[in-house]
């Protein structure tokens, strides 16, 4: 495992986050109920599970310094899964084309994308279906550098964290009520916000969510149950039934 521990000037400089968000420990909207500022401990998302220990529902491939990603999989040996290749033209663009094992029962909307980049973020995204152009994708941020719309879905914001989540159009709203302050989200820091190509998929209309800082709670009147590593990465996640009963519905792995 890559043990490096990051100056945070460093950190801000080199990673390309869409939403900025600050790192553990600092800025503005911290308080007593934050991680400490040092140690500076950053970790990169490497694996996601669903209930099933043998089938990732995200796998993602890092280079060295964990400033680009490399590839993305998505639903691991099933039938869905997809596979995201990423291809980087200087601080300009990025290419995301997908690939699919033979046997594959996935619908896709697309087969791949260019991300177009101003000032380390994402401006506007073309999908494609093969080499035929299908329709472009805006993001727009506040003057905080939040994203607060990426291709009509809208992001309202309370410090590091999205509070709700709604489309342009009004006829589709998600309220995040509540975030773990004293946990970390294992999407905190990943780059952009990244459509997923197909609606078949654990990992929803997104390939990456770095939405949040805090873990949040899904909505709804489930209980929940947490687990974090020592720095305070959620590392599984368990809901409570009405029974009584603990059962596992996430675990995640990091690297460093």
């Amino acid at each position: 495992m890559k043990k490096t521990l990051f100056p945070l000037i460093l950190l801000l400089s080199v990673l390309m986050i869409a939403c900025k968000p600050d790192p553990i420990g600092g800025g503005e909207d911290d308080n007593n109920d934050t991680l400490p500022e040092t140690p500076l401990v950053r970790k990169y998302l490497v694996r996601e599970y669903m209930t099933d220990r043998n089938k990732p529902s995200l796998i993602i491939k890092w280079n060295d310094d964990f400033t680009r990603i490399e590839y993305i999989t998505t639903d691991s040996g099933s039938m869905y899964q997809v596979n995201y290749h990423f291809q980087y033209y200087e601080e300009d663009s990025i290419n995301v084309y997908t690939t699919v094992p033979e046997v594959n029962q996935g619908t896709y909307f697309f087969t791949r994308y260019t991300c177009h980049l101003n000032n380390g973020r994402i401006s506007s995204l073309d999908t494609y279906f093969n080499d035929n152009f299908k329709y472009t994708l805006h993001y727009e941020y506040d003057d905080k550098n939040k994203l607060v719309e990426a291709g009509g879905a809208c992001f309202v914001w309370e410090g590091d964290n999205v509070k709700k989540m709604y489309y342009s159009n009004g006829n589709y709203t998600i309220v995040y009520d509540n975030v773990i302050a004293e946990t970390v989200d294992p999407y905190y820091t990943l780059p952009y916000l990244l459509p997923s190509s197909t609606q078949f998929t654990s990992c929803g209309s997104y390939i990456t969510k770095p939405l949040w800082k805090n873990y949040r709670k899904w909505p709804g009147d489930y209980c929940y149950d947490y687990e974090c590593d020592s720095d305070g990465y959620v590392t599984n996640v368990y809901i409570i039934t009405e029974e009584g009963c603990r059962k596992l519905i996430y675990c995640y792995e990091y690297d460093y």
